[in-house]
């Protein structure tokens, strides 16, 4: 009898409220070229044939615009909106809550846990990981670190040069097992300046090994006016670049192929 193949819903944070940003309003709505950070972050998903579902959690006044943005969904996935609450953790344990009806007790459900403001993200990136946390249950998305570390005083002394040695940079999305991601909210408490914990691996780790399947430097967070601007540029160069198969069309014969910012011409731009 053959298995059902797992079931895997795409839990999309976006309850931030942008005060990094410094625009009083969630950064996610902000454009780039013809789509939101947050179409951009929930198309990329939406592509993806092992994603079943798609839970947006994000601030309550902001719904209203969300439910109406023209995502990309060939497929007509259910895209649900939950409220968030003061932090992230609060936040993704709703988005699970809501969830948990139907994925609680099932072993072949997932859940796939992505910042919005990471709107950069490659399907290839979201496959390899979903394809990772079915062998290993608990998954995160990283990448190497590259650059010299140091430890500072809190007068900006350098006070020494540590290894980087089997460091990494982590990154969304995360990829759990449903039951076990629920379990370890249901444990965890907010830390005593009520912060939470920055990303769901922290919390997962206290119960079990995570494993990390390696992204890429694109996958960068939109948090700063700097990010956005960067980001805009991005998109920019998207449009003014052909793509690879456009490039193979116009070349001339006998000419070398034109560049392009396909995923294979950014990963040149990363250092490695």
């Amino acid at each position: 009898m053959a298995h059902e193949p797992p079931y895997v819903a795409a839990l999309v944070v976006a309850a931030g409220s942008g005060v990094r940003m410094g625009i009083g309003t969630s950064k996610v709505l902000l454009q780039l070229g013809a789509e939101t950070i947050l179409e951009r972050s929930v198309n990329a998903f939406l592509s993806i044939e092992c994603i079943d579902e798609i839970v947006i959690v994000c601030r309550l006044e902001d719904q209203p615009q969300m439910r109406t943005l023209p995502y990309r969904n060939p497929r007509a996935l259910p895209i649900s909106f939950v409220t968030g609450g003061r932090v992230r953790q609060e936040s993704v344990f709703n988005g699970l809550e809501f969830l948990s009806g139907r994925l609680l007790g099932e072993r072949s459900s997932y859940v796939a846990v992505h910042d919005a403001a990471r709107c950069f993200i490659r399907p290839e990136t979201i496959r390899r990981s979903v394809k990772a946390a079915l062998a290993h249950e608990a998954v995160t998305v990283a990448v190497r670190l590259v650059d010299s570390i140091k430890r500072v005083s809190v007068d900006g002394r350098v006070e020494s040069s540590l290894s980087r040695d089997n460091v990494w940079c982590i990154q969304t999305p995360q990829v759990f097992r449903f039951e076990i991601l629920f379990e370890a909210h249901r444990r965890s408490t907010l830390t005593v300046q009520g912060q939470g914990a920055s990303d769901d691996a922290a919390l997962v780790e206290a119960l079990r090994p995570v494993y990390v399947s390696e992204g890429d430097r694109s996958n960068f967070k939109v948090t700063t006016p700097e990010d956005y601007e960067i980001a805009r540029s991005l998109v920019a160069l998207e449009g003014a670049v052909p793509t690879a198969a456009q490039a193979r069309r116009t070349q001339e014969p006998g000419q070398p192929q034109q560049g392009t910012l396909s995923s294979a011409s950014l990963r040149v731009l990363d250092p490695q």
